[in-house]
């Protein structure tokens, strides 16, 4: 995530090795996403341009296409070092926000997404979906205030690298994988109980917990890893992840889309 990293000072040579890198596993992560929006084009024509419009299609469209669109966007400066190119504060201050703001975009179309699953697993219990819909509130207000306070804490090299961070950056991090948690423990609970009540075994709950499982650990492992290379490392090696991340949450979320739940339920 572009939130945080460190910049050191490097020769021409290690600059010219590190953006390599980055470049190559920025364009790894737009082949991987092309490829998996490729073989799944039959199964989206189906579920969603063949089915009435929806507020679910939308999050769907945002989380498929986002991730690629941002990705192109931000291939030429983010893993690039153009030749006498240099930007101002100003320029580099609105091109973080223009990835804060994508970034976050994703986040609130993935956690909705989620979220419904959730809602399914409980038959739309009311008290459940009230809670799960204020912490959301929660979490995206704590994002969308993380982003406005963090704003102009940001310094930047002459290529946008992120020389310092403000520390109330951290909680456009930390509300993502708590809200995460949340949601897995409700559908642990929900399987736990449909266990020992003796219908954990239908097609549904299995479906919901063996997906929300793996969809779980799988988000977890991406935030962690781009956390840690943020803190631990210089850019652009810190910035490797956050490719990587968007990627990851378009494709393990677009295989757990909703419309998808009545097909796969189904023999």
């Amino acid at each position: 995530m572009p939130i945080a990293g460190k910049t050191k000072t490097l020769s021409p040579e290690e600059a010219a090795v590190a953006f390599r890198i980055a470049s190559s596993s920025s364009i790894a992560t737009i082949a991987f996403l092309l490829w998996d929006i490729c073989i799944t084009v039959d199964q989206e024509v189906e579920l969603i341009w063949s089915q009435p419009f929806s507020f679910a299609n939308v999050l769907y469209l945002i989380v498929r296409y986002l991730p690629i669109v941002l990705q192109i966007s931000i291939l030429p400066i983010g893993s690039t070092e153009p030749e006498g190119l240099t930007f101002s504060h100003r320029e580099c201050l609105i091109w973080q926000l223009y990835q804060l703001v994508a970034t976050m975009l994703l986040f609130m179309a993935v956690e909705y997404i989620l979220l419904l699953r959730v809602d399914a697993l409980y038959g739309g219990c009311r008290p459940i979906r009230w809670i799960i819909r204020c912490l959301y509130f929660v979490e995206v207000t704590c994002m969308i205030v993380g982003i406005s306070v963090s704003a102009h804490g940001f310094l930047f090299d002459a290529r946008c690298g992120v020389t310092d961070t403000p520390s109330t950056a951290v909680i456009f991090g930390v509300v993502t994988p708590v809200f995460q948690t949340l949601l897995f423990a409700l559908t642990f609970y929900k399987f736990a109980q449909a266990v020992k009540e003796g219908w954990g075994r239908t097609p549904l709950t299995v479906l919901l917990m063996r997906d929300g499982t793996w969809a779980f650990f799988i988000i977890e492992a991406l935030l962690a890893a781009n956390g840690i290379l943020n803190f631990v490392t210089d850019y652009p090696y810190s910035s490797l992840m956050f490719c990587w991340l968007l990627s990851g949450f378009s494709f393990v979320v677009c295989h757990l889309h909703p419309s998808k739940l009545d097909q796969r339920n189904n023999p």
